[in-house]
């Protein structure tokens, strides 16, 4: 292993590696360990070391619980909740040339994941390499250590995290080669979320200056008052006595944070994301959304948009959906639908109706496929579009996707699902173990470019467009142009808008 050049951060020395003609150091602490009088509370500024720290190895996962994902991807093994705050940086050299700085925020329903996932591609060197940016990811804390919520006491831990780590990037990425006025978050699932959150909060102003939001699902209004106190019931210990949380040992909170959601899953009360942000009118102060249409992220160029058959990551191997009847599509519906209490559409059965004639296409086949297209557009496109709507009334730098790359495998049933883009924007196809699932072939590789070079473009100024792909026109409610990003990119006009209209005074009217 070939060591890199030592980097004084503001928090000590650190020394990484060089592979591939990219510096890299991973494991790099941003805060102080979470841990006794420090775990549920906000993160504090690493008191430093002395020696030149070795930043070769990735720091341990944030301790993490239960999904489904494991049957298809595995378990992170390596957790500890002493070292979890870190970050990793892929740099093509530690000069001054102020290359602009790509920040990854990791999904998985806030209870799971980390900045070295590399089971969905998450690595920084090709993106490095052919873009000649810096590339960050990072860990910040999940479940119940990150989004428990005690009205007045705590709430939104993991994203004061990213806050953190935001900050940290600020004062010492120039000496990794990046430009800290030139900053771009990028996410998927709860990092897309994430993104669009920090985009929405006086908090994290001026700390970056572009959102690539993937994949960004619906929050819910409601605080995790239900999940909070299941976690105290479960323990055995008196709702909002934090201090009693201080004496467990980690695992024992992930055990009983693991129980709740497996009960709700059998039970069918499970929320949309158990543990999640919550608009608690301080670090959160409105709804994202909300914010947006005020105008508050006006000064951050957004990128946002969805995969074309989220749901089916979910339902695709489910035979409780792949053998759903035409008239069982309103009980799923309404029982979706209902977690995030829209009163509307579960009060009104005729418009439940209307939804369900509007979304029946000739090129539909089957009740699942409906069900799929309404929850993805309920979970993920509306949001989106909502953002767009918001975002493009005071920045013209506004562009929306629709990612219809399908996964081969299950015979197709997953079609274009949730988490399928992420090798393609790190240009990590082929790397990842798991092609089975994204694919590959000369189509795959050349979308693996032209995706990861599109990133990068809109990362270096605001504006996705290269040579590589058709012309890509902002975002506005006139033409509602979104870009299809598959086998090949189309810019199409106000695609499936007759289903966009019904969701029109459903939700989001804030």
């Amino acid at each position: 292993m070939k060591k890199s050049s030592t980097i004084n951060t503001l928090s000590g020395r650190v020394q990484g590696y060089i592979k591939d003609g990219i510096t890299i150091f991973k494991g790099v602490p941003y805060a102080s360990p979470p841990i006794e009088a420090l775990r549920f509370q906000p993160p504090q500024e690493h008191k430093g070391w002395e020696n030149i720290l070795n930043t070769t190895e990735f720091g341990p996962y944030a301790p993490q619980g239960f999904t489904v994902l494991e049957e298809m991807f595995g378990f992170f093994e390596n957790q500890n909740e002493d070292n979890c705050l870190s970050l990793n940086v892929w740099t093509p050299d530690t000069d001054n040339d102020l290359r602009p700085v790509m920040v990854y925020i990791h999904g998985g329903s806030f209870i799971f994941g980390g900045g070295a996932d590399i089971w969905y591609g998450v690595d920084g060197t090709q993106l490095a390499q052919k873009g000649n940016v810096v590339v960050v990811t990072l860990n910040y804390r999940l479940g119940a250590f990150g989004f428990l919520y005690i009205e007045d006491q705590i709430a939104n831990i993991g994203i004061l995290d990213q806050i953190a780590a935001l900050k940290w990037i600020k004062k010492n990425i120039e000496k990794f080669g990046g430009n800290p006025n030139n900053v771009t978050i990028f996410g998927e699932s709860a990092g897309a979320l994430s993104a669009l959150i920090l985009t929405s909060i006086p908090l994290a102003k001026n700390l970056f200056h572009r959102a690539i939001i993937q994949s960004a699902p619906i929050m819910d209004t409601k605080p995790t008052i239900r999940s909070t106190t299941k976690l105290f019931q479960e323990l055995g210990i008196k709702n909002g006595e934090i201090s009693a949380l201080h004496e467990l040992n980690f695992k024992k909170i992930i055990n009983a944070q693991n129980k709740i959601i497996l009960n709700g899953l059998e039970e069918r009360t499970q929320e949309i994301m158990d543990f999640r942000p919550s608009i608690d009118g301080k670090i959160i102060p409105i709804h994202p959304i909300e914010a947006i249409k005020r105008g508050i992220g006006r000064d951050i160029d957004i990128l946002i948009g969805h995969n074309k058959d989220e749901i089916k990551l979910w339902t695709g191997p489910n035979p409780l959906f792949q053998n759903m009847k035409m008239n069982e599509i309103s009980d799923f519906l309404l029982w979706r639908v209902g977690k995030f209490g829209d009163d509307k559409l579960i009060s009104d059965k005729n418009l439940c109706k209307k939804f369900i004639s509007i979304y029946n296409h000739d090129s539909i086949n089957s009740p699942v496929e409906i069900y799929d297209k309404i929850d993805t557009d309920f979970t993920f496109r509306i949001p989106a579009i909502r953002v767009c709507e918001g975002n493009s009334q005071y920045n013209p730098n506004t562009y929306n996707y629709i990612f219809t790359w399908p996964s081969p495998a299950l015979e197709g049933k997953y079609g274009s699902c949730h988490i399928m883009e992420i090798p393609f924007a790190f240009g990590t196809l082929g790397k990842t173990g798991v092609e089975w699932f994204y694919g590959a072939g000369k189509e795959a590789e050349l979308l693996n470019e032209k995706m990861m070079r599109t990133w990068v473009s809109f990362a270096l100024n605001g504006n996705p467009n290269s040579d590589l792909i058709p012309k890509w026109k902002r975002y506005n409610v006139e033409d509602r142009t979104s870009m299809f990003i598959g086998k090949e990119f189309k810019s199409v006009n106000a695609p499936d808008d007759d289903e966009r209209i019904l969701w029109e005074n459903v939700l989001f009217n804030y």
